[in-house]
């Protein structure tokens, strides 16, 4: 059961949510100020429950108790806040926040961070998304000095904005907002390689760190029990020989589905070359090259897949271009191939069930739905953005192909139909190597230590 109630003080709009496993006497000598565990206040735009959320979920869940008063404050009422509630993580709600820029909704949400922070008095601001990383980091700068007391700002990037695909002037005036940003800001973590090669361009060395995201331990199902709940989430008669072919993304721009969708209907083309199709419902002219060379051993033919193969094209998640997913679906006639199974709480646990991960997007951070397809020991084929080579190597631990290109990525589907053996190789490399490179103790660590310099 979760409790919802107001701390004296505080505004009917920001509440704080409370889970049976939290005790009351904690709650109330927190804000008595008898316990000196160091407070830690984590600010994410938005509840929902993708890569930043596991992030902050992550860490509030796992840093020592004993060390550390930790609440998590955010906009909306997604499954994030569920999740922390059933944690015992407090959190507080800001309806002020909100992924969309507007200048009336910058200022509203700017005064309720101001406002979060002087009654809270965190000894640590860590903040998560471009918008609260700046707004925060202004609120924040300004609540310390009116308090005379020494606040540490750590920023997390989860990828640069100002990398999206968009308009020159829109990536412009999101680098000078990065930019201005990082003025208020003690710390800035990356999470990936790239972004810090980025980020040493224009920001001081001395407040960035490079801190990879850390794999918790999982708990996959049994390959036949996951096969079975994937097959009757999409409510048709499945062959039971058919391949699934499956990502787990939020139905966005950045995640590139619209070109997964266009490689599925590449692959209808048994009879002549995919190029000659005809389809791309993305805009972007056919390309033959996927800008990475074929592992020796490894073969794929121009008329690439046998008729008698069956596939179908699982995309777990939920977003805004749902119904702009929907139609291209539609236009292309793949309603039969192609099937958004929706959000499915703790999909990653079904990975096992599919035969191979694809994750098409044009910008990431450090996914985890990579490093959750890897641990699995599901074959991965992924775009060369963001950190994704930091998680794989081609053609060894997963194969990649260059963004925004449907036939790339229809040809290395293809190639791994073709190449059973390499599918069950890449996956148990795969596997091996996430657990190994990528834990969570370390980042936990790395984390602790970066809070720990703020004493």
């Amino acid at each position: 059961m979760i409790h919802v109630y107001q701390i004296p003080g505080k505004k009917s709009s920001e509440i704080v949510h409370r889970s049976d496993k939290t005790p009351p006497f904690r709650v109330i000598l927190k804000y008595v100020g008898i316990m000196a565990r160091k407070k830690i206040l984590f600010v994410i735009t938005k509840s929902v429950w993708g890569g930043a959320g596991k992030y902050v979920y992550d860490l509030a869940t796992n840093l020592p108790a004993d060390a550390f008063d930790i609440a998590v404050a955010a906009g909306g009422n997604g499954p994030l806040f569920q999740k922390l509630a059933d944690a015992g993580i407090r959190t507080i709600y800001i309806p002020e926040l909100d992924r969309d820029i507007h200048i009336g909704k910058e200022l509203r949400s700017f005064h309720a961070l101001r406002n979060l922070f002087e009654r809270e008095q965190p000894d640590v601001i860590h903040l998560n998304s471009s918008k609260v990383g700046g707004l925060g980091g202004l609120a924040g700068r300004i609540t310390a000095w009116r308090a005379r007391k020494k606040m540490r700002i750590v920023f997390t990037v989860h990828g640069w904005g100002f990398l999206e695909d968009r308009h020159l002037f829109w990536r412009a005036a999101a680098f000078l907002a990065s930019w201005a940003s990082t003025l208020f800001q003690d710390a800035v973590i990356l999470i990936n390689s790239r972004d810090y090669a980025v980020a040493e361009k224009f920001i001081p060395r001395r407040k960035l760190a490079l801190i990879q995201n850390g794999l918790s331990q999982h708990a996959f199902a049994a390959q036949e029990d996951a096969r079975r709940f994937l097959s009757e989430k999409t409510g048709r008669e499945i062959p039971t020989d058919a391949l699934f072919i499956g990502t787990i993304a939020e139905l966005t721009k950045n995640k590139g589905l619209n070109y997964l969708i266009d490689a599925a209907k590449h692959m209808h083309c048994h009879s002549r070359p995919a190029s000659k199709c005809g389809i791309n419902s993305s805009g972007n002219p056919d390309q033959r090259e996927s800008g990475f060379p074929i592992k020796s051993g490894m073969t794929i033919r121009e008329n690439a897949i046998n008729p008698k193969i069956k596939f179908r094209f699982l995309i777990i998640g939920e977003g805004e271009d749902r119904i702009r997913l929907e139609q291209q679906i539609r236009d292309l006639h793949l309603e039969d191939t192609v099937f958004l199974l929706g959000f499915i709480p703790d999909a990653a646990q079904h990975l096992p069930g599919m035969d191979m991960f694809v994750l098409p997007s044009v910008k990431e951070g450090l996914p985890y739905v990579v490093m959750e397809a890897m641990a699995a020991g599901t074959p991965v084929i992924a775009s060369n953005v963001g950190g994704i080579p930091d998680l794989i190597a081609h053609n060894e631990t997963g194969v990649l192909v260059l963004p925004k290109n449907p036939q790339a990525l229809a040809e290395a589907i293809e190639l791994l139909i073709q190449n059973p053996e390499q599918r069950v190789l890449l996956g148990k490399r795969a596997s091996d190597s996430v657990r190994t490179k990528f834990s969570l103790r370390a980042m936990l660590e790395k984390t602790q230590q970066l809070y720990d310099t703020a004493d």
